[in-house]
Formats: structure tokens, sequence, C-alpha cells
């Protein structure tokens, strides 16, 4: 198995920086530990490279290394071979997406798109989201034809939730709910031009869910319509990627300690307003 963990860190140049990444080492460490992810993707992660490398090398499961990016926004670290993960694209339409090609011994190379959309105080519309998405839904499929194939993984904080426009519109990510439905948009006339993704996060919303009932909390009272719990931190599969798709799940323990507090909710004071995703495959 293969797993690839996505965690918006929440670490940025402010006044508590220092601290934050202090209280995140132990967590990281323990997180790679437990689950031994061959990658590991983070956002907002203004953490110098030799504090992480420091970190996951110290769970003992192997050398992490930082292949070489032009990304920032978005950093990448693997125990494969750094020349096994290549940079397709950075930057030119949005400094919120990179994509790497992926080569695990064995197997056919896959695309790992790692992104970070618009947060809602910049976006504040569905329909602004939606819009926006549409240049990286775009970008993706450039680098696929490019690539010369569609198997493809994006995985990030999307700031959307998985039933927005901008994430199962045919125009943005067209991320629909089954794997069956993968198979049967492809046959429909209006739908045929605009490739699809499985999304796989509808599962873990609420209680019926094996993990937390969502990535992150928004905890506006005000809001008639809030919900509570949202999935902004996603992973959408291709179906050309299916068949070695295993399982996604939000993670709200590090191996060791809850990643929440007391009352069930992210620990955004000490460690991230985000919950760690964790995703595996078979690659055997």
């Amino acid at each position: 198995m293969a797993g690839i963990l996505f965690w918006n860190m929440r670490v940025r140049n402010e006044t508590d920086r220092t601290t934050r990444e202090a209280a995140l080492r132990e967590p990281l460490m323990r997180l790679v530990q437990s689950r031994s992810p061959e990658i590991l993707v983070f956002s907002e992660c203004e953490i110098p490279e030799e504090v992480i490398e420091q970190a996951l090398n110290a769970a003992g499961q192997g050398q992490y290394v930082y292949p070489r990016s032009r990304s920032r926004r978005i950093r990448v670290w693997t125990r494969l071979a750094a020349n096994s993960i290549v940079d397709r694209y950075n930057g030119g339409v949005t400094s919120r997406i990179t994509i790497r090609e992926v080569t695990v011994p064995g197997n056919d190379p896959f695309l790992l798109v790692g992104v970070h959309l618009w947060d809602r105080q910049r976006l504040t519309t569905e329909e602004g989201r939606g819009l926006s998405v549409g240049e990286v839904a775009a970008r993706v499929r450039q680098i696929e034809r490019t690539c010369g194939h569609s198997r493809t993984l994006l995985i990030g904080d999307l700031n959307m939730n998985p039933y927005e426009a901008g994430v199962v519109g045919t125009q943005a990510l067209h991320a629909v709910m089954t794997r069956e439905l993968t198979a049967t948009v492809a046959s429909l006339t209006p739908r045929e031009r605009h490739s699809c993704f499985y999304n796989p996060m509808w599962c873990c919303f609420g209680d019926v869910s094996s993990g937390p009932p969502g990535t992150y909390y928004w905890v506006n009272v005000e809001e008639p319509t809030n919900h509570f719990w949202q999935i902004y931190d996603q992973a959408l599969i291709r179906p050309d990627l299916l068949d070695k798709f295993v399982r996604v799940e939000i993670l709200a323990h590090d191996g060791q300690e809850s990643l929440l507090t007391p009352t069930g909710r992210p620990r955004a004071g000490s460690l991230s307003d985000h919950l760690p995703l964790y995703c595996e495959f078979n690659f055997s």
C-alpha cells in the first residue's frame, strides 16, 4: 500500500508562527510513524525545510526528501527517490496549483495535483469560486494531454465543500459522488466532453463516517445556514486511477494524541484549524 497525506498546517508569516511551528513537529513525526506515507503534501507551511526534514526522518519510517520545485505555496515531501517526482506544472495560471508526475517502482506514472484554492474571504460567493476553479481544471486537462494519460489524483484545500459548483460543475472539477457515476456521466451527451473525478469525500460527512464529520469547523453561529462542519480538504481521483484507490480518511489522531480539542473541534489554537487527510493506494 502507498499512502499520501495532505495537511493545511496554517503556519503562515504571523505573530504565533514560531510557537505553532514548534507545536506541530511532534504530531507530524507521530503521523509519519503511525501512517508511514510515501508522499506528504502541505499547504500554508512556512516551516523551514530542515525543520520538516528532521521531524519526518525522526519517525524512523525511511529517509524523506524534498524534490526541488518552483512551487512554494504547496510543498511535497516523499520517501520515494527524489527523481520519482517530477515537476509538470507550477505557476502561470495560478500559484495555487502544482502538478507532479509520480512514478512508484513497477507501476505506470500518475499525476499528483496539489492545490490550495482561493479562500472564502477573497472569493465570497459560490459562483465566484466556481468560475475561478475553471482555469485550474483546464490546466489539469492540458497537462494530462501533454503526459499522455489521466491517472490523476487531485488533493488539497479546495476551500469548497463537495457539493459546491466549483467541485461538481462540468466546467469546473466535475467531481461526482460515486464510482458508478464516473462511468455513467461519460455516456451523457452534455457531459461527455468534460472528464470527471470521483469524489470519495461525500462518505466522510456526518456521524456515520468512521472519522470526524469534516476537515474544518466554522463556528459562525449568526449564519442561519451554517452547518458548522465543512469538508474543504478533499482527494479527487480520475477513473483511470480508481483501480488503485483503496480508501480516504480524515485524521483525528496522530497515533498517540488527539488532533481535536476536548469538545471535538480541530486544535486551531495550538496546531491547525484543518485536520489532515490521508488516502491509500494499492500500487503493488
